[in-house]
């Protein structure tokens, strides 16, 4: 679950198709078992989160960006400003925003 959420949170508001997500996280399932265990997952989410969190559909899945903020969400809005703005103090700004390695708390599922 945590896994599925930390992709998720990686690409915010885009659709992700569920066959992708069920391939990915559990490639030696069988394909419904794989996703059965997408299902359970995304209903682990929403019932930690909230229902808004996460909008799925027949054949795709959403994370509301509303819903959920990253640091690494963040530091690419930043690097936007700073490209705009090429001032040296905004990338400065946008590289704090990192505030670790890249999920590092999350394990292999």
């Amino acid at each position: 679950t945590g896994n599925v959420f930390a992709y998720l949170s990686m690409r915010p508001d885009q659709q992700v198709g569920r066959e992708t997500l069920a391939a990915y996280f559990w490639p030696d399932h069988a394909p419904e078992s794989a996703r059965q265990s997408l299902r359970m997952a995304l209903s682990d989410i929403r019932s930690v989160l909230g229902q808004h969190v996460i909008e799925a559909e027949r054949e795709t899945v959403v994370l509301s960006g509303q819903a959920v903020v990253t640091d690494l969400n963040m530091f690419f809005e930043g690097l936007k400003v700073a490209k705009a703005s090429g001032s040296a103090k905004d990338y400065r700004t946008a590289i704090e925003l990192v505030t670790g390695p890249l999920l590092s708390e999350l394990s292999e599922e």
